[in-house]
């Protein structure tokens, strides 16, 4: 079956032009900021040590492109989904049971603690088939199928944010996640931390031109980014088949720019 995609990624904010909303009353200006974020909550201390290494320019910047490859050109492969292999299911339709994972590791040195990371999305058309799922240390933070998210994925643990909600962190767990059901007519989209107002995520829908935004206040990244090494941040960009060999497991190249915040630790 067409038009879905799994996505994940952690410590983001994607941003682009002309795109359609993965909800309604989307607001990118209203999310806590770096500097009065995550009082009094369990990252309180990284917080506040990234606001001194703000103020006192110890404030380190990384800039990294990223692209995930066009999967056909990447697995060398016209029929890009391996069903009943790697952990994949056989051919079910409209369900999740293959994927394709890419991923990529940040170059942040040792004893780096990241206090932010946004990414840039230029233009581009992007086709992919059927569901992505987007993670950040192989934390969700992006899905189309949010009712698989919800209904296949356990939380790992809840993040005590400082406006008294608490978020839930679901791992982008693939043998929890297969098998899980998929529908293309309505947008059905998981966005890390929106319901609690922590959380915005915009993206295009499939083989439209269009710009992705994502944006997730710093004290839910901070909490995903201390649960790896320094030298262990990794984006992963997954996406799934149900039954077409022809186009599962497809996506044309995703190309973006990666702005990493981080201070070093004593």
């Amino acid at each position: 079956m067409k038009n879905q995609i799994f996505l994940s990624v952690g410590f983001l904010t994607m941003i682009a032009t002309a795109f359609t909303n993965c909800g309604q009353d989307v607001n990118f200006n209203q999310l806590p900021a770096l500097g009065g974020a995550g009082l009094g909550t369990p990252n309180a201390e990284i917080l506040e040590n990234c606001r001194n290494a703000k103020a006192t320019s110890r404030l380190q910047v990384l800039n990294e492109n990223v692209v995930f490859a066009d999967t056909r050109v990447e697995s060398g492969r016209a029929q890009v989904c391996e069903w009943n292999v790697n952990d994949n299911l056989d051919k079910v339709n409209d369900k999740n049971q293959a994927r394709y994972e890419q991923n990529h590791r940040l170059g942040l040195p040792e004893k780096a603690v990241v206090c932010d990371v946004k990414m840039t999305v230029q233009r581009q058309r992007i086709v992919y088939d059927d569901v992505f799922l987007l993670s950040y240390n192989g934390r969700l933070i992006a899905s189309n199928d949010n009712t698989a998210v919800m209904s296949h994925l356990t939380p790992e643990a809840a993040v005590a944010a400082s406006n008294g909600q608490s978020v839930d962190l679901f791992k982008a767990d693939w043998l929890q996640f297969r098998g899980s059901p998929f529908q293309n007519s309505d947008r059905d989209d998981y966005c890390l931390g929106k319901e609690q107002g922590l959380g915005s995520c915009q993206w295009p829908l499939t083989q439209i031109e269009g710009d992705f935004a994502f944006e997730f206040a710093p004290e839910l990244l901070v909490d995903i980014g201390k649960r790896e090494s320094p030298t262990n941040q990794v984006l992963g960009f997954s996406v799934t088949g149900d039954n077409d060999a022809a186009s599962d497991c497809y996506h044309s190249p995703i190309n973006f720019d990666v702005k990493v915040e981080y201070y070093i630790s004593n």
